[in-house]
């Protein structure tokens, strides 16, 4: 699947009410430490959101509402590096679409 075509997928899912995790393309890039990639988790659900969120304990005070209206959390480093291996995890059990994230 392309980089584009998985983006549509992530912002799909997201409006559809489901948490949709997405790898940026890029990292952060502080001056004397190594990069750290950017994770974007996103749900048209505000709440879920926060629920999924507060399970990971990532504060509540780091969502964002995107210019398009959508939630999300912006995370790097320690809890970028969780979420990542969390969906590797299900991934691995379940497949790349074999499951729903509701």
């Amino acid at each position: 699947m392309s980089d584009f075509a998985e983006l549509k997928a992530v912002i799909e899912r997201a409006r559809a009410g489901k948490i949709a995790v997405l790898k940026v393309p890029f990292a952060l890039f502080v001056k004397g430490r190594p990069r750290y990639p950017v994770v974007k988790v996103m749900c048209a659900d505000r709440e879920k959101l926060l629920v999924w969120g507060y399970f990971r304990e990532i504060p509540s005070a780091w969502l964002h509402i995107s210019r398009s209206g959508m939630p999300h959390f912006d995370l790097w480093g320690r809890p970028a590096k969780r979420v990542l291996k969390e969906e590797e995890a299900l991934e691995e059990f379940f497949g790349k679409d074999g499951f729903n994230r509701t």
